[in-house]
């Protein structure tokens, strides 16, 4: 059974800092399936191909798929605290790549661990996050004298997704999986049973 809801980010976003003369830059991107993880990350490589190291963390896959790598750091200092700071910070679908610059001045394995940690925690704190939830999506048609009754059904359990204005109005909107039965009550109290909806099917829908 799919999870109710994820949380996830927007947008690719970046951050640089200097640790010891090392330049830390972190990229964090929405990745929902482990190809386009990949797909990201090689990007990044074509883009930093003097870096010292790209080290990474994704999960994907709405969860089922994880990967992390130390990309040449010692092994456990770079990538299992990057996975960390993504499983922290509660975020799916979602690719963290930290590239390095080597600055000279050695960390050790503790500066280094600390140093992926805070950089993909930061990195993950300026990326704008959303969630989507589970929703059902309807549609129905109705005459254009009903249209602004239902302008008027306020409800957080739905959002209208489009309109289409022909014949008749043709409304596509989105309803959380979980108040479906509170919606089709309000949608057959509303109009009093004169109409009736599609059920297109389950997808993921931001309600933000």
């Amino acid at each position: 059974m799919p999870q109710l809801k994820y949380v996830t980010v927007e947008k690719q976003t970046q951050t640089e800092i200097v640790i010891e003369k090392s330049r830390f830059i972190t990229l964090v991107a929405p990745c929902p399936t482990e190809k386009s993880a990949r797909e990201i990350l090689l990007a990044r490589k074509k883009e930093h191909p003097f870096a010292t190291h790209n080290c990474y963390a994704f999960i994907a896959d709405n969860g089922v798929t994880t990967r992390f790598s130390d990309d040449g750091e010692p092994g456990g200092t770079a990538g299992a605290p990057i996975m960390e700071a993504l499983k922290r910070s509660g975020v799916t679908n979602v690719i963290v790549v930290v590239t390095r610059y080597f600055g000279g001045i050695k960390l050790g394995a503790g500066g280094l661990t600390r140093a992926y940690a805070r950089c993909a925690s930061e990195g993950i704190k300026s990326a704008e996050v959303k969630t989507y939830e589970m929703a059902d999506k309807l549609f129905f048609s109705l005459g254009y004298e009903d249209y602004n009754v239902f302008l008027k059904m306020k409800s957080a359990d739905f959002k209208t997704f489009s309109v289409d204005f022909s014949d008749k109005v043709n409304v596509t909107v989105f309803v959380k999986s979980e108040a479906i039965s509170r919606f089709s009550e309000l949608f057959k109290e509303t109009f009093l049973g004169r109409y009736s909806y599609e059920n297109i099917g389950e997808e993921y829908y931001c309600f933000d």
